[in-house]
């Protein structure tokens, strides 16, 4: 399964939704944002350990 969290306005929650939505169904959780990268380090692995 494939869940994307989106939206253009910056400072509604999108971080902090993925990252409980991906504690919640302990999946991997990716933030795709290149510039802003809000996830916090050290919730499971990091994307050099899943593309390792």
């Amino acid at each position: 399964m494939i869940v994307a969290v989106s939206g253009s306005k910056g400072g509604v929650g999108k971080s902090t939704i993925a990252l409980n939505l991906g504690r919640e169904l302990d999946a991997v959780v990716v933030d795709g944002d290149l510039t802003t990268a809000d996830l916090p380090r050290g919730h499971g692995p990091d994307l050099h350990d899943v593309l390792a």
